[in-house]
């Protein structure tokens, strides 16, 4: 308690006796995300006037804590940058943000449909999509000089590896995070989106399409496509990140968190869009959203509003995505010249084209563990693909009903 008066204390001078914003990030200072904030905030108060109060609060935890207890007292934060999209629900039911249709309503249509989508609730918007980032498929050139075009040549290229005692693909498939794209591409689904928001009625964790994106992960396991290391929630991670950081597997399905890996182990890799499934449709990531958020309670609206303009704009939208390598969610940076120049960000921004958000609603929170221990039950083969779903639906059925009675 003593710790949280301090904060509110610090925070409170900054508002009582200064005309200044004040900017909450997740971004430790040490960061290239901070750094290049920092001078883009710079910049911005050098052509204002305007001074900028960073406040850095990295566990996502501390943050929401101190933003329940010191938004509606009138001493936190102008403006959230950045924080991820699934928070969005949660805040909105606490009647934290800023809901951005009417005041915003230009600056709304740079963005990308499925950047969009991350930043809506229940049909309203309330943040704008700053950074992106999905999986996508890493390939080690040594062994793939182009990347394929479809499944067909992953299997091959991997049946070819494993026979000279290497991995061909390696990625989480017991992880739901990782595999998603896969089970989405055939025509699965979490909660259906209608109307600009979910739908949790309508479950599409058990219809057509999620049981032949579940058979065909197994088909990989059953042809020792796949190692069983990863269906292992303990293994496959590890597993997955380590065989291809020592050159020993060919793709990686994965994001761009395990680049520095790569790069510190000299990996020569390139990254791809997930080819087309054998049903000719496309793999369909979910897609984490960095978001500019403003405050309900904020007592310099004006200049919040400004700023989160300034900050997405082309010239330093840009400026960020080439610090960082993180991947811009608004249309005119992902064509411009810069950006299509770096073949890992282009690789990257291609990939977010075929994603989708994921669902920033607090009933999300009941989905990813009974999900994720169902994985291995039916790559293995010990329950019934389609019985499995079934009683996971219902599963989800139950306990989405319990949490919003």
């Amino acid at each position: 308690m003593k710790k949280f008066l301090i904060f509110f204390m610090v925070i409170l001078s900054f508002t009582v006796f200064s005309k200044t914003l004040t900017v909450w990030t997740t971004y430790g200072e040490t960061t290239v995300e901070h750094k290049s904030l920092k001078e883009i905030g710079q910049a911005f108060e050098k052509e204002t006037g305007t001074k900028i109060n960073w406040v850095i609060i990295s566990d996502l935890t501390d943050m929401d804590t101190k933003l329940r207890i010191s938004a509606p007292a009138g001493v936190g934060p102008d403006i959230l940058v950045t924080v991820p999209h699934d928070n969005i629900g949660k805040w909105v039911k606490q009647r934290i943000l800023k809901p951005l249709d009417d005041v915003m309503k230009n600056e709304l249509k740079l963005f990308t449909d499925s950047s969009l989508m991350a930043v809506k609730y229940e049909g309203e918007t309330y943040g704008l999509p700053y950074s992106i980032e999905s999986v996508g498929l890493i390939y080690n050139k040594k062994y793939v000089k182009n990347p394929p075009k479809d499944w067909n040549e992953i299997i091959e290229i991997s049946k070819k590896m494993k026979a000279e005692g290497k991995e061909g693909l390696v990625f989480p498939a017991g992880e739901s995070y990782h595999m998603y794209s896969i089970l989405r591409g055939f025509g699965g689904y979490i909660f259906k989106w209608e109307d600009n928001q979910y739908n949790t009625d309508d479950i599409g964790m058990n219809n057509k399409g999620a049981f032949e994106g579940i058979s065909f992960i197994k088909s990989l396991f059953d042809q020792g496509i796949l190692s069983p290391s990863l269906m292992d929630n303990s293994s496959m991670h590890s597993y997955s990140t380590g065989t291809f950081e020592e050159g020993k597997a060919a793709f990686q399905i994965n994001g761009p968190w395990v680049l520095p890996g790569l790069d510190k182990a000299g990996i020569d890799y390139g990254i791809t869009v997930l080819p087309k499934l054998p049903n000719g449709e496309m793999p369909k990531p979910f897609m984490g959203v960095q978001i500019i958020a403003l405050s309900n309670y904020g007592k310099n609206q004006t200049d919040a509003m400004n700023f989160a303009k300034y900050l997405i704009s082309e010239k330093n939208m840009v400026k960020f995505v080439l610090d960082t390598k993180r991947i811009s969610p608004v249309k005119s940076v992902i064509n411009s010249k810069e950006i299509k120049s770096d073949s890992i960000i282009s690789g990257w921004s291609q990939q977010a084209v075929y994603c989708e958000p994921m669902p920033n609603i607090p009933e999300m929170g009941v989905v990813w563990t009974a999900w994720k221990d169902a994985l291995p039950l039916m790559y293995s083969g010990k329950q019934d693909i389609q019985e499995t779903l079934d009683e996971l639906v219902n599963v989800l059925h139950n306990k989405i009903n319990m949490l919003q009675e």
